[in-house]
């Protein structure tokens, strides 16, 4: 809920990295100003498992869209994202 800086949040993701469980771990921040430091901190250990998120962590479990997301959508958006990531890779200089 208050992942920032990102200690526990990459000792979690790696662990379920050592584990090969494919698994995505969620770190919500709620303050933006401390996003920085928690994908500063993903990035650098290589956690790719995980994405951050902002929102109120008070009401983090009561936000319906978590809810309403068919596993269909979800697979629509997580292969655009990898396209994406995969042209951005492709524009970077060797």
């Amino acid at each position: 809920m208050c992942a920032s800086p990102g200690g526990k949040t990459v000792q979690l993701a790696d662990y379920v990295l050592a584990d090969k469980k494919n698994t995505l771990i969620v770190a919500n921040e709620f303050n933006a100003k401390r996003i920085p430091a928690l994908g500063s901190n993903l990035t650098r250990t290589g956690m790719y498992n995980t994405i951050i998120t902002k929102y109120n962590g008070a009401m983090f479990g009561t936000n319906s869209a978590f809810k309403r997301r068919k596993q269909s959508t979800v697979d629509k958006i997580a292969r655009t994202q990898q396209m994406l990531l995969i042209s951005a890779v492709k524009a970077c200089k060797p």
